[in-house]
């Protein structure tokens, strides 16, 4: 075998290994709660596969209501309006060259929670709206 021909084995036997290490852990997902989150609830959001002890895992809100911990645990708003509403989040894990994403969506369950009212400021009539 010519040195073209070992060179080939090589990137074949190296692709193989790369493939087969990507295969083992599938793609990442978030795995979020059944049903809709109520106001005030929090709930613990979890990336699957499992993130090894060395790699770096960041948590964001790219839109929606609500607060998002470093290590996923959302806090849903006090408020949310009438029909609900959608929250997407997104854990990025590993190099911020190359992070690997995985993106979900959160229903929140329309309502308030029990004493929201009472959060009025001094000289507040009453809480804002959604989006005010």
């Amino acid at each position: 075998m010519g040195g073209e021909g070992v060179r080939k084995l090589i990137v074949a036997a190296l692709l193989a290994v790369a493939s087969a290490g990507a295969g083992v852990a599938g793609p990442l997902h978030v795995v979020v709660p059944g049903g809709p989150i109520a106001p005030g609830e929090r709930v613990q959001l979890r990336a699957e596969p499992p993130a090894a002890s060395s790699e770096r895992e960041s948590w964001f809100i790219v839109s929606g209501p609500g607060a998002l911990g470093a290590g996923g645990r959302f806090k849903a708003p006090y408020l949310v309006p009438a029909g609900g509403a959608v929250t997407v989040v997104r854990v990025s894990r590993g190099p911020r060259e190359a992070p690997i994403t995985a993106t979900a969506e959160l229903r929140l369950k329309e309502g308030s929670f029990p004493g929201a009212d009472s959060c009025a400021g001094p000289g507040q009539a009453g809480l804002p709206n959604y989006g005010d």
